[in-house]
């Protein structure tokens, strides 16, 4: 179905844009636009009560990890953007990887996690994690979809990195 001139509704029910980027433009915006000129919601500096924001949303859902795993495990962060979630898994000794397509956010919020993170196309990665075998315990994905160009291969392919633990 047709909504306006932008829009169009998926078979699955969600909103998206009828003429999409290309991936190489929209990587190219990621890389060097979305945290480089404040282009999103994020910010070169927070303020003491935006930084415990976000710990209090890391922690809502960490609640609920907690509850379904009872250990350590491995974590993928899919579009980990300024790696406050790397850092808070990082602390509590998960084994963490972060994929984005740019490290600007990480450089200017949690410097630290820079390592634990690949730079780049998400699918490209996640395909390479597939091929080495990978396996996470936990896929974090917050605010990703709506900035992908096929939101449901993504969560399909995911998957396959499920661990089955």
């Amino acid at each position: 179905m047709i909504i306006d001139d932008k829009l169009k509704m998926h078979d699955l029910g969600f909103y998206q844009l009828r003429n999409k980027p290309s991936q190489k433009k929209l990587q190219q915006y990621y890389n060097k636009k979305y945290y480089q000129e404040q282009t999103g919601s994020y910010q070169n500096n927070y303020n003491d009560d935006e930084i415990k924001y976000f710990d209090l949303k890391i922690n809502q859902k960490a609640y609920v990890i907690d509850k379904l795993i009872n250990y350590k495990g491995r974590l993928l962060d899919v579009g980990c953007g300024e790696g406050f979630t790397l850092q808070y898994y990082f602390n509590k000794g998960w084994d963490v990887k972060g994929i984005d397509f740019s490290q600007s956010g990480i450089e200017k919020h949690n410097p630290d996690m820079g390592k634990y993170i690949d730079v780049g196309d998400i699918y490209d990665k996640i395909n390479k994690y597939i091929d080495k075998k990978f396996n996470f315990d936990v896929i974090y994905l917050t605010n990703v979809l709506e900035h992908v160009l096929d939101p449901v291969k993504l969560l399909k392919t995911l998957k396959s990195l499920l661990s089955s633990r």
